[in-house]
């Protein structure tokens, strides 16, 4: 089983937003006297209702919406299929609109219409729709375990299937590899960088290990991963029954005091014969030692054990 967490991707599916002061903004119970052939501002609190306030508006001869997020949602902006032109701004762009409507005896504002806008970086960015850590079931294995696309797709509901379908794509590469074997490649070949600087998350801050564990999914990578953290059934079901030191593709210490934990990972070698250097980027105030400190691995050397 895995768990997903959901990422951006590097296109933006953008229109303009044009207001009578001439400043351009980018993107995503009415009266028909008032409303026909204008164009709606509207806050967005929640997407739940949307379709039905749209439909209330196409009655009463709006030709366009803009939503502004509130407060809340920030800069999160996701697409969606609506039912007459609209576009989407963040909480600043909005604060403007409001601004400038305040302003304005008679405001006024054009749209152009949606192009999709590719290369868009930084990308990948977490969602911040996408479920967080720490895993309160079982703190030691921390979700999510990846996270993959599904930002303007359809969320989470399409960052699974991308992992599920890498998955099998491997089990054809490698049809003697255990599911452990397969997952452990998709996590330990994931990336936590884009262009050599972290991941963010929709807000531009700084991710973290809560929010995307092994990293953003690299399917190229994990056909060749070298080394893999391999279960069976009875590791499986020793975990549930005596919470031991379970062979997970990420080391989690849940209760770090100034006390020494010793954690060890069995690992086996997937790839041709060659020796692995342990590299190690401490946090902070914490001190960590590996043994032993590099594998050579053979053909005839297939499992080591590491603590």
């Amino acid at each position: 089983m895995f768990t997903v967490g959901a990422s951006t991707i590097d296109r933006d599916f953008a229109n303009y937003v044009a207001l009578g002061d001439k400043k351009h903004l980018m993107i995503g119970s009415l009266d028909p006297k008032k409303t026909k052939g204008k164009i709606l501002v509207c806050l967005l609190d929640e997407i739940d209702g949307l379709v039905y306030a749209e439909e209330e508006a196409l009655s009463k001869g709006i030709i366009g919406l803009i939503l502004a997020n509130n407060k809340q949602r920030g800069n999160d902006i996701i697409a969606f299929a609506h039912l007459l032109p609209t576009t989407n701004i963040n909480y600043t762009d909005g604060e403007y609109v409001y601004s400038y409507i305040r302003a304005t005896t008679n405001p006024k504002a054009c749209m152009s219409s949606a192009k999709t806008e590719v290369g868009v970086k930084p990308a990948p960015l977490i969602a911040s729709l996408s479920s967080r850590g720490p895993n309160l079931i079982q703190p030691s294995i921390l979700k999510p375990d990846v996270i993959a696309p599904g930002v303007d797709i359809s969320g989470t509901s399409i960052s699974s299937p991308h992992v599920a379908a890498i998955a099998a794509l491997l089990k054809i590469l490698y049809p003697d590899w255990t599911p452990a074997a397969i997952k452990s490649a998709i996590m330990t070949t994931a990336t936590t960088m884009e262009e050599n600087m972290p991941l963010l998350d929709q807000s531009k801050q700084e991710a973290t290990s809560f929010t995307y564990r092994a990293g953003h999914m690299e399917p190229e990578l994990a056909a060749d991963p070298g080394l893999v953290y391999d279960l069976t059934i009875d590791d499986y079901l020793n975990c549930l029954c005596a919470h031991h030191d379970f062979n997970y593709p990420s080391i989690v210490v849940p209760n770090l005091g100034k006390h020494l934990v010793e954690v060890s990972r069995t690992v086996t070698n997937v790839g041709s014969p060659g020796i692995y250097w342990v590299y190690v980027k401490e946090s902070y105030g914490v001190s960590v030692l590996v043994k032993p400190k590099y594998l050579e691995l053979t053909k005839l050397v297939k499992r080591r054990h590491l603590r």
